[in-house]
């Protein structure tokens, strides 16, 4: 079966695949044992099939950054620690390194979705409440005015456009979160932008 790089593996499951593989490989376990032994262990479904094309591999003669490198669904970092581990003689540590890196990423990526979260929510209130007020309550001052043949006070006026350009503000996202979902294969923008953060380096 083959994969595309739209496919992923929840990056906790990957981190404690590549913490368990480097704990066996310190404790002596020969590679392909490592890799079938941690295969049994996976939950996902992609990960099982992964490191079960990885272990073939592995039999049949091939390195274990050559087979990482062949799934996309691998990051890029893994394999390159892994090849340097492969040259220097210290895979199991490099595989580690790897899982703290992921993790490390992933805790970066959860901050800033909660960082996001609240002005998120600030914000389609804010829209919410100006179209309340200028499809609810601003017409009927409108209402009142106008039988008093009184010109609308400015205040007033901007708080019906404001409603109005904030209902059309708030039907373009829908449009778009929609449209963005649909053409992902219902994947929302949300996710497409948090699983984005994963490739962002970490400075140290």
């Amino acid at each position: 079966m083959m994969f595309n790089r739209s496919d992923k593996i929840p990056p906790i499951q990957l981190v404690e695949t590549l913490s368990n593989l480097s704990a066996l490989l310190e404790a002596g376990f020969p590679l392909s044992e490592a890799i079938d032994e941690c295969r049994e262990q996976a939950e996902h479904r992609l990960l099982k099939l992964i490191l079960e094309r990885i272990g073939n591999m592995i039999k049949a003669g091939e390195s274990l950054s050559r087979a990482l490198a062949l799934e996309p669904a691998i990051p890029q970092i893994v394999t390159a620690l892994v090849r340097t581990g492969e040259n220097t003689g210290t895979l199991a540590a490099n595989l580690l390194e790897a899982a703290e890196i992921l993790e490390q990423r992933r805790k970066n990526r959860q901050n800033l979705v909660a960082a996001l979260t609240y002005p998120a929510i600030v914000i389609v209130l804010t829209l919410v409440a100006a179209i309340f007020l200028a499809t609810a309550i601003a017409p009927q001052i409108a209402d009142m005015y106008e039988r008093l043949n009184q010109p609308l006070p400015m205040l007033t006026r901007l708080v019906i456009y404001g409603g109005y350009a904030g209902l059309v503000a708030l039907v373009m996202m829908s449009m778009l979160v929609i449209f963005t979902g649909t053409v992902t294969r219902g994947r929302s923008i949300f996710q497409r932008i948090t699983d984005g953060l994963m490739i962002i380096p970490i400075l140290d």
